[in-house]
Order: structure tokens, then sequence, then C-alpha cells
């Protein structure tokens, strides 16, 4: 770790500990010394490693924020993307005042882009905890601790937490939204409406996935209004729909105010429409997909009305219902949702999927369906699963979605299925957990319809609700044990979902649990994995291994050359923030001037799996081994161009 990793773990924990002080009077100090301690090593490890590399979008974006690029302003007019920008961007532009070096700038974004993010799940556990039906506060202190813990922890999580883009604020920030409006509605808070309002438009406005749950708390916050008004229930829901989305349009125009008066780039035609993107975002992806439009952020205007109508049209219906008291049943039966025999056909048929389900992508490897073969390519890739008709390919998709759910999720949390079920006023009683977790399941279920090649990160919007779901009853356990054989469950259930993920750091996004094994340790063109490929990470991965192997070797030599002399390129494009040897990204594999024995090449398995190169015959000088699954190959320059020229 770093000395800023180190110290920003330490500012959140800080952060932490400060809003909880009143709760902690009266607590014993070696309990909460005891919870101090093993959240800062959690945090710690969720950021160790975060400032020294670079994934393909972040070669991008942090080099473009930290300079105030051109890069920023085109993901800014592509609807994603506005939310960090505004925030950090004015301390990118202090940053390059004061003199620090792009290099330290970029560093120092990428952590304060974790500290941001890792504050929203803090504010998750603090409101799963807060929500758990318990007389005793030292229990519901001692769970946020545990959420926020897992939280920090979690595979999906850490990959949001890590990567400098969109995804950790649009993930954390839409499920904080829904989950307030939903406690706004149970506790008639209307102040609490309005702010789950914000929070979704922060998040909405920094991904398109993130749209939907906008409109959803646009929604709950209207019918908040319809139930705490004496007037016409209908006209005063409408009103306050209309407020609700002036507001959200506030709260976006607020952020390209900032980013405006920040940047020095010209801004484009259409650059204030862009405002109107988080509450018409939702409407891009099936433009692009059924109408194969080729610019829909031209009609965001169009967009924006259409939703409003619509929006207006379903609270109309909503507290027609809500008058009919459906939703007052509904929320009765809610407290007692059973969730988990859902769940539990998931994660079967996740099992079944890791072994009988296997995704490929086209163009590389071409699709049996004409129909798939000639559909709409999503950045240039159309995931199919070698299935010889339409109904098989559905139904392996779902297979497949499902499969992508249980290879995120440590199988220690599966145990929450049985406690679950037996308890379940535990998860009961975290308002709108339930909801959403059938929200996120139903994503996925549009995206699969709309032919999304999805992938773990584009199904966070579901993993992350099913992570609570399954921790909420597992954590009130754990927090309420006093016996000893209880403390000793909950130590085992510990140290079993720490250990599964410690061997996939630094990203964790390769996780798999520790009965999953993929069938393809060579890698070929267009064979896919439910886990994930890499995304340059490596480069840094490689790069620290080569080294420690100069070092350790006993005149400080590889092959004859000093390791200060060492030189590591990667095809896949990735970045490595302050090397202690030369790393760059290299169009060629190998680049004829640079084939020398002290060059040395990484080959991801992304760039294996999207044909950059045909993959080389030779072995490798070692590998970047996931839990014994290569994830990258390295190569030494010499031998690479000697097999390559044959």
């Amino acid at each position: 770790m770093s000395s800023m990793e180190y110290v920003t773990a330490t500012l959140l924990i800080l952060f932490w500990y400060l809003t909880r002080l009143k709760v902690s009077f009266g607590r014993s100090l070696p309990g909460i010394s005891v919870e101090i301690i093993s959240l800062w090593f959690a945090a710690a490890y969720s950021i160790s490693e975060t400032t020294q590399f670079l994934t393909i979008d972040e070669t991008g974006l942090t080099a473009a924020l930290a300079s105030d690029g051109k890069f920023i302003l085109m993901q800014w007019m592509a609807v994603t993307f506005h939310t960090t920008p505004a925030i950090l961007l004015p301390i990118a532009k202090l940053a390059s005042w004061r003199g620090i070096s792009l290099e330290d700038s970029i560093q120092i974004l990428k952590a304060l882009h974790w500290l941001l993010s890792a504050s929203i799940l803090a504010a998750i556990a603090h409101y799963c905890a807060a929500s758990i039906d318990s007389p005793c506060a030292e229990l519901r202190a001692r769970a946020e601790s545990i959420f926020l813990a897992m939280l920090l922890l979690l595979p999906i999580d850490q990959l949001a937490l890590k990567v400098f883009n969109y995804d950790a604020v649009a993930l954390f920030g839409g499920v904080l939204a829904v989950l307030l409006v939903a406690k706004a509605l149970q506790s008639n808070n209307k102040r609490l409406g309005y702010f789950a309002v914000i929070v979704a438009t922060l998040a909405a406005a920094e991904k398109i996935s993130s749209s939907p749950l906008l409109l959803l708390t646009l929604m709950g916050n209207a019918l908040l209004a319809a139930r705490t008004s004496n007037a016409a229930p209908w006209t005063h829901a409408v009103r306050v729909l209309l407020y609700s989305i002036s507001a959200s349009i506030a709260c976006s125009l607020l952020l390209g105010l900032l980013y405006a008066a920040c940047t020095s780039n010209d801004l484009p035609e259409g650059y204030w429409t862009t405002t109107l993107a988080p509450i018409s975002s939702w409407l891009v992806l099936p433009a692009i997909f059924l109408f194969k439009s080729s610019n829909p952020y031209d009609h965001l205007a169009i967009f924006s009305v259409v939703t409003i109508f619509t929006l207006i049209l379903a609270v109309i219906l909503l507290v027609y219902f809500d008058n009919q008291k459906l939703f007052a049943e509904l929320q009765a039966r809610s407290r007692s949702l059973n969730l988990y025999p859902v769940l539990a056909a998931i994660f079967v048929v996740g099992a079944v999927g890791v072994y009988s389900v296997h995704p490929y992508y086209a163009p590389m490897l071409a699709s049996n369906i004409p129909r798939l073969q000639n559909s709409f390519a999503f950045n240039g890739l159309v995931l199919h699963f070698g299935a010889s008709n339409l109904p098989q390919h559905y139904l392996e998709y779902v297979i497949y979605s499902a499969t992508i759910f249980v290879c995120a999720i440590p199988s220690a949390l599966w145990l929450g299925l049985v406690l679950g079920y037996r308890s379940r006023k535990v998860q009961g009683s975290i308002p709108g957990l339930g909801f959403l977790v059938l929200v996120g399941l139903l994503l996925t279920l549009v995206a699969i319809i709309n032919g999304v090649p999805i992938l773990s990160r584009y199904l966070g919007v579901a993993i992350l609700p099913i992570y609570l779901y399954l921790a909420a009853p597992l954590i009130s356990h754990i927090a309420a044990a006093r016996t000893t054989a209880g403390r000793a469950l909950a130590l085992t259930f510990c140290v079993a979902f720490i250990m599964e993920i410690l061997p996939f750091a630094p990203l964790s996004a390769t996780f798999r649990p520790f009965w999953a094994n993929y069938p393809d340790p060579v890698p070929r063109p267009g064979v896919l994995n439910p886990s994930w490929t890499g995304w340059g990470e490596e480069l840094m991965q490689a790069g620290k291994e080569l080294v420690a192997r100069c070092v350790a070797s006993p005149d400080h030599r590889l092959a004859d050359v000093p390791c200060e002399q060492l030189r590591i390129h990667t095809l896949y494009p990735g970045g490595w923030v302050h090397p202690t040897i030369q790393a760059d990204t290299q169009p060629k594999f190998p680049n004829p001037a640079l084939s020398t024995d002290a060059d040395y090449y990484v080959l991801n398995r992304s760039a294996a799996t999207q044909h950059y190169v045909d993959f080389p015959t030779i072995d490798p000088e070692f590998t970047i081994d996931a839990r014994g699954y290569p994830m990258a190959w390295v190569y030494r320059g010499d031998r690479l161009m000697l097999a390559t020229s044959r």
C-alpha cells in the first residue's frame, strides 16, 4: 500500500467514527477498538493498490480529468460521467495550479473517488443496520460495522470502488436512493423523500443504468405526498412529482454549471440539454437496441417529455391503487415477503450454468443464429451461447445471468438462504430491500431482452441488493452472538468469507467461488467466463512480479539485465502509476524496436479473447493467476520476437 492509500483508509474510518459518536457512548472500549481496527483493515484491503494501476477505462478518464482534457466532455455529451467530474474537476484544477505532476494528480483523484464511493457504502450500511428490528442500540451499532466491512470487501463493490469511472457513484447512489425513498414512505418523511430524489439524480447523472432508479424514486416521493395530503391526493401527488422533477433537473443543471465553470474547453452545442439526461437517459438503450437509433443523445428533450407524461400517468395509477388500499396490503405482506426460494433457485441454476453454459463473443466466434449475427453490436460485440435457435439462446442467456450472480457472491453469504428463510423478519424490516432485489432482477431481464452483452459490472444493480438481502440475517446473528459457540461460528463465517476473497486482489473482479473452475486455462478468441477477463490492471501486477523476481535473484539481474533497465509493455491498454521500471502500452506485440532481453510483454485474457493477436506458441516467463486461473501471460521480448517471426 502507498502512503496515500493508508491516509485515505484512515480518513474513511475517522469519518465513520465521528458520525457515530452518540451511539459510541456507553459501549465498552475494547469492543469499539476491535470494530475500528477490523474496519480499518477492511478499508485498507479495499483501497490497496487502487492508486497504483489504471484499467483501460481509467487510462483516458483519469488523465483527461487531471488535465481537463476533451475526453471528459465527450463522455459528458454521451450522457454519462457528470457527477464525478463536476465534483473533482475543481480539485484537479487546484492540483495543476499548485504544480502537482500528472501522475500524482491521478493518484489523488483515484483516492478521492474511492473515498466518495466508500462514504456512500457507509450510508447504505448505516441504513441497513438502523432498520434491523431490535431494541438494542449496541447490536445495531455492531451490525453497522459488519455491514460496512462486508460492503468494502465484496468483489462487485471493490471493482466499482477501485476503478475510476461512473460505476461506483451510479450503483451505490442508485441503491441508496431507492432504500431512502422506501424509508420515507414508511415514516412519512417528506424531507427524506426529496433527499432521495437528489441522491438518485446524482447517480443517474453518472450512468444510464441508474436512470430507472431515479424514476422509481420520483414516483415514490409523489406517492408519499398523496399519502400525507389533506387535499385531493391526485392533484397533490402530480404537483409534488413536478416539484421533484424540477429539483432533479436543477441538481443536474448545478452539475453542468460546476463543470462549465471549471473547464477550459469550449462547450459544444447541446451541452445544456444534457442536464435532462438523468430523467430521460433510460430511453437511450431501447432507442439503440430496439429502434436502431444511431445518435439517441440528440433526442433528450423528446425523451424528457415522454418521461414526464409517463410519470404523471404512472403516479395517477399509483395513487388510485393506493386509495384502494392495495399498497397497504402489499406493504403488510412485504414484511413477510420471502425471496429466499427465488434466490435458492438462482443459486441452483447459476451453479449448473457454470459447467453447462458457455458464453461467446461474435464476431470472434460467429453465432449459429442469423438474427443474432446481424443484430446490433454493443461496443462491436454480440453475446451468444452457440445455440441453434432463439428459444435456446434466451434460455441460456437467463441461465448465464444467474451464473454471473452466483460467481460474484462469496459462498459464505449463501448461508443467508437458510438463516433468512427461518428469520424473515430481519431482511423484511429493511424497507425497500426486497423490492430492490426484484427491480434488479427485472432490469437484468430487460438487458437480456435488449441483447446487452451482460457482464458482472453491468449487473451490479441486481447483485448488490442480493448481497444485502443474503447478508442481513447473517449479520444480525453475528452481531447478536453472545455465547462462546455463537461467537465461534461468527468468527468461522468471517474467516471463510475473507479467505475466499483474498486470492483475487487487487481488483477482485476475477473472483469466483471456491467450487467454481473454468475450463479454459488457455484463452481462445471469443470465449468468455462469467467473472472477468481483465481490464488492463495486469500491467501493474506483472510489473511488480517482474521486479520482485529480479530483486530476489542473487545478482539482482534477469538474463544479465540489471533490474533498473527492465521494461514492461502491454498490448491491452492499462497503466502502472509511478512504476519502478519503464512501463507502457505498445500497439505491436512485440514491437521490433523493443524486443530485447530487457523487454517483457503482457498479454491479458481480454486481449486474447478479443483476438488482438494470435496466442503465442511459446511458454511464458510467468503468468498472473487468479487462484490458479491464468489472467495474463508475460513473455520476454527477444523470445517472443523469435517465435512470431517464424
